[in-house]
C-alpha cells in the first residue's frame, strides 16, 4: 500500500512481534523507533503497542514502518489476534539468557501459522545477544530456524546491534514481494487474450459473463 507523504510515495510495511514476556520485544522496537532506551524505562507491554518510523530504501522510496509490539501474556492473545491479518512480516524473539522462551519460540510459530497469512514473512530473533552468559547457543538457535524455514539474527537492544539491519531485511524482502506479486498480475494481464482474439463464440461468452 502507498499513501502520500510531501509529494513523495510512501510505502507502508507493517511488523509484528512475538515472543514470550521479558524478551526484549518493547525494548528493540524503542531503539527502531530511536526513543530513549533505559533499564528503568521499561515496562511489560499491556495488549498492544507500536512504533513507527519513516525509512528510505535502496531504490530512493520512502517506507512507513510500523511495527505492533504484543503482550506475551496469554489473556491478551484473543487481543492481538486481528493484528495478525494485517501484517506483512513477523519476528518472533525470544531471550538468548532465557531457555524455556527459545523452547516457546515453536508454540508462537503455530499461533502466526494459524492466524497471519499464509505469505507472511518470518524470521527468528535471539536478543539480548550482549549478555555474557547465554542459555541459548547460535548454533542451535540457527538450526531451529532453518527446520522452521526462516532466516535468523542476533540482536541486543541494550547496544543497537543488528536492530535497525534486521527491520531493513524486513522492509527489503516485503518490497520485494509486493512488486513480484505486481509483476505477476502484469504478466497475466499481458497474456489475456482480447475479445477480437477470442472470435464470434468466444465474444458471446465474453458478454454473457460480464458482470456490469
Amino acid at each position: 500500500m502507498w499513501s502520500i507523504n510531501d509529494g513523495k510515495k510512501l510505502r507502508n510495511v507493517e511488523l509484528l512481534a512475538l515472543g514470550d514476556r521479558y524478551v526484549g520485544k518493547t525494548a528493540l522496537l524503542r531503539r527502531f523507533g530511536r526513543q530513549p532506551f533505559t533499564f528503568e524505562s521499561y515496562h511489560t507491554t499491556v495488549g498492544l503497542d507500536i512504533v513507527r518510523r519513516v525509512v528510505s530504501t535502496d531504490k530512493d522510496n520512502s517506507v512507513c514502518v510500523k511495527i505492533w509490539d504484543t503482550a506475551g501474556q496469554e489473556r491478551f492473545h484473543t487481543v492481538t489476534r486481528t493484528v495478525y491479518q494485517r501484517c506483512s512480516g513477523a519476528m518472533v524473539v525470544f531471550d538468548l539468557g532465557n531457555r524455556q522462551s527459545f523452547l516457546n519460540v515453536h508454540a508462537w510459530v503455530e499461533r502466526l501459522n494459524q492466524n497471519a497469512p499464509a505469505n507472511i514473512i518470518k524470521c527468528l530473533v535471539g536478543n539480548k545477544a550482549d549478555i555474557a552468559e547465554r542459555e541459548v547457543t547460535t548454533e542451535e538457535a540457527q538450526k531451529v530456524a532453518e527446520f522452521l524455514d526462516m532466516p535468523y539474527f542476533e540482536t541486543s537492544a541494550s547496544v543497537g546491534m543488528n536492530v535497525d539491519s534486521t527491520v531493513a531485511w524486513f522492509v527489503q524482502e516485503v518490497c520485494a514481494s509486493a512488486e513480484a506479486s505486481t509483476d505477476s498480475d502484469r504478466t497475466t494481464l499481458s497474456t489475456m487474450p482480447s475479445v477480437e482474439d477470442l472470435g464470434a463464440e468466444g465474444k458471446r461468452k465474453a458478454r454473457s459473463s460480464c458482470a456490469c
